[in-house]
């Protein structure tokens, strides 16, 4: 173990050798000699010792907004501290750092360990006839961009390259760049989509839905943009989004043009979009204009839920099949506020607590880990 002779309790809780003393009694005896002997750490170890309790769920007592408050304030400390270095400077450890830490400040808290199977699969939804153009960036080709059209009567999901989801809708369509540009990511829509966004607050997020542009940092919100209907629409789930038009499809940009209208949405808010004008309208809260789908009403707020019942859920939520070992996971519980991350994101932050791994083979997402104690 590490000597530690300025400690925080942030240090103990990302050293791997103390989450397993703490999780697992591994090295028990070697740890309690190392607080016996380290007196004025007594006060580090305890907060650590609680903080990560709490994000097993193990801890009643531990009120969450201390956890919360002090995960905020590493969480703030960590991003201070790469403020004035260069983007390629900013090291793959403080990266795996801070997600260690969100996954903390998210609370997410799994009782045991993990061991199931998750097999990922499309339902079926009513058909609906739309055609799908993409008109922007005509000079790309396939070596450079990807175009994923659904075709089929069911919901797709798609994995962008930086992680967000996107829950594609029938007869619709997303051509996005193999890889983002080092200073924004941006996309091109044609039809209607749920996005889940990864929040990184120095690449923005734009989509492209005709002349509607939709600039977000991190967010999740829904937007339908058929080109054969007179209006586009758009309704926030979370987050905040700035909208405006461009005079023509291939003149839109990534800031409006003087004297064009910006609408800025907040959570719940929705606005509809016209294409004659250029001009936008808020809708009221009550009529969604947006058709929503299950997952725009989930807040994925659990406390010591069962595995199965969490796993409904996000079944639900990204209509998605989940199958897993009910007999293995029969122990299992979890407490945990997921929030709008994306898919891999949520499955990341489950990973990283529970010491477990997944991959992803033919549309099918495996997640492998030990059983519950």
């Amino acid at each position: 173990m590490d000597d530690y002779r300025e400690l925080k309790p942030e240090d103990l809780v990302e050293d791997p050798a103390f989450r397993a003393w703490v999780y697992h009694g591994t090295g028990a005896e070697a740890w309690n000699e190392w607080v016996n002997e380290h007196p004025d750490h007594a006060q580090a170890a305890d907060l650590a010792r609680n903080i990560l309790a709490s994000v097993r769920g193990e801890l009643d007592s531990f009120p969450g907004s201390e956890v919360k408050n002090r995960v905020q304030r590493i969480l703030e400390s960590l991003d201070a501290g790469r403020s004035g270095t260069h983007p390629a400077d900013r090291s793959a450890n403080h990266r795996d750092r801070r997600l260690w830490w969100q996954a903390a400040a998210a609370g997410l808290v799994l009782a045991a360990g993990l061991g199931a199977l998750i097999y990922t699969r499309l339902p079926e939804a009513p058909a609906e006839k739309k055609s799908v153009a993409f008109v922007r960036a005509p000079g790309t080709s396939d070596q450079t961009h990807l175009e994923i059209v659904n075709d089929s009567e069911s919901p797709r999901l798609v994995n962008l390259p930086d992680g967000s989801s996107v829950l594609l809708k029938r007869a619709s369509g997303i051509r996005f760049p193999r890889q983002f540009a080092v200073a924004k990511r941006e996309v091109e829509l044609s039809g209607e989509a749920f996005f889940e966004v990864k929040k990184n607050p120095e690449h923005p997020f734009f989509v492209y839905a005709g002349q509607m542009v939709t600039r977000v940092i991190g967010t999740s919100f829904t937007i339908r943009s058929y080109q054969s209907d007179a209006t586009a629409k758009i309704r926030v789930k979370t987050g905040k989004v700035s909208v405006w038009a461009a005079e023509t499809v291939l003149t839109a940009s990534q800031e409006p043009s003087t004297g064009i209208q910006e609408l800025v949405l907040e959570p719940n808010q929705q606005a509809e979009f016209s294409r004659s004008d250029l001009k936008f309208a808020l809708l009221e809260n009550d009529r969604p204009e947006v058709a929503p789908i299950p997952i725009e009403q989930m807040s994925f707020e659990f406390r010591r839920t069962a595995v199965s019942d969490v796993f409904e859920a996000i079944r639900t939520a990204y209509q998605v099949d989940i199958r897993y070992d009910a007999g293995l996971l029969r122990r299992c519980s979890v407490t945990a506020s997921l929030g709008d991350e994306p898919l891999t994101e949520k499955l990341n932050m489950i990973c990283e607590v529970i010491g477990a791994t997944y991959r992803e083979k033919n549309g099918k997402i495996y997640i492998e880990a030990g059983g519950c104690e």
